[in-house]
């Protein structure tokens, strides 16, 4: 037990000197309270909806693009939408932002490829911006030039995003949102050219490994393929400023499929694990669960590894935090607060424990 308490202090310690080293790096660029953002990524499908006081941003997930003609957007769920929407009511300063893509959602290729079909869809994102008071659109291609969703790609897929995010700007305007859900490596945009056309990068810091690896890592560990530490120095080292950067987060883990647990596991499900053994990763910081055997059944994220990325972002001077998705959280939404009141309300360059 006293073996345990000393490494939790050492890992402590190694900790705060890291966090130390990046305020002193970043804090010319440290971005201010109030401008720090806090996205939730809403599905069309749950009913409950996220605290309006605890979101500065929610991202509607999703529009398409449309089947066959390419030419403009399709939104499932449409009264969900308004829904969302009304929650400004509550919040006057809420932003909702249409994301339109996804995992698996096609026609990006398509429609980039010629003027026409381009610029169709552009007239299309201003209409529906209008037509549902949204603050902007977020474009989710996953991803530029890659058919490893299982959609249409091709070698001109970069250039083709480059078009349509100076289109959207344009059309939208400079008083309406444009972002870009980037996955953690950041290599599906030309970044030198796309940057000045968008407010900013919510990079997926998640998905990054299934067990026996860690789902979303803070910093790399013997159990990392890649971390959030390395997706976020990625995207910096393209040109991508700190400022301009929203630092992804899962309200969800992986389970091992090989030993029967589901793939997704939200947060809200951890009570079933009840009976395993909850571990920390000192290095990752990170916490998994193992069965008798030590083998990892499930790679998550918990109130102390989110609040360490929440601190993270902040210290490293990035614009705020997303999180997907919304409905994985508990019913007393207490990832949702926690994430809120890390990033806009902590004023500390490091966190005691």
């Amino acid at each position: 037990m006293k073996t345990k308490i000393i490494l939790r202090i050492i890992s402590v310690a190694v900790l705060l000197s890291v966090f130390a080293s990046e305020v002193s790096q970043n804090s010319a660029s440290a971005v201010p309270s109030k401008k720090r953002i806090v996205a939730a990524y809403v599905s069309a499908r749950p009913k409950i909806s996220p605290d309006p006081n605890y979101v500065t941003h929610i991202n509607f997930a999703f529009g398409k693009v449309k089947r066959d003609t390419y030419d403009g957007v399709t939104i499932w769920g449409t009264k969900r939408l308004r829904e969302i929407v009304a929650l400004k009511e509550q919040n006057p300063n809420l932003k909702v932002i249409l994301s339109i893509g996804g995992w698996g959602a096609g026609g990006f290729s398509e429609m980039a490829s010629s003027d026409s079909t381009r610029n169709s869809f552009i007239e299309d994102c201003v209409r529906k911006c209008d037509e549902y008071n949204l603050d902007g659109i977020d474009i989710d291609w996953e991803f530029p030039g890659s058919s490893a969703s299982g959609i249409k790609s091709s070698l001109e897929d970069k250039d083709n995003f480059t078009l349509l995010m100076k289109g959207l700007r344009e059309a939208l305007g400079k008083k309406r949102i444009l972002s870009f859900a980037s996955n953690a490596s950041g290599k599906h945009a030309n970044w030198k050219d796309v940057i000045k056309y968008l407010d900013y990068v919510n990079v997926m810091c998640y998905d990054m490994g299934r067990p026996p690896f860690h789902n979303a890592a803070l910093y790399k560990s013997d159990m990392v393929r890649f971390s959030t530490e390395d997706a976020i120095e990625a995207h910096i080292s393209k040109g991508i400023p700190a400022k301009k950067i929203v630092l992804g987060i899962p309200f969800y883990g992986h389970g091992n499929k090989k030993l029967k647990v589901n793939d997704y596991v939200g947060f809200r499900e951890l009570p079933n694990f009840d009976q395993y053994e909850h571990k920390w990763d000192s290095t990752a910081m990170v916490p998994y669960i193992v069965n008798k055997k030590g083998e990892m059944l499930v790679t998550y994220d918990d109130e102390e590894s989110i609040r360490l990325k929440c601190e993270y972002a902040i210290n490293r001077g990035l614009l705020g935090v997303m999180y997907w998705e919304f409905s994985y959280d508990d019913s007393d939404q207490t990832l949702t607060k926690l994430s809120y009141e890390t990033t806009k309300n902590s004023k500390k360059t490091s966190r005691k424990k």
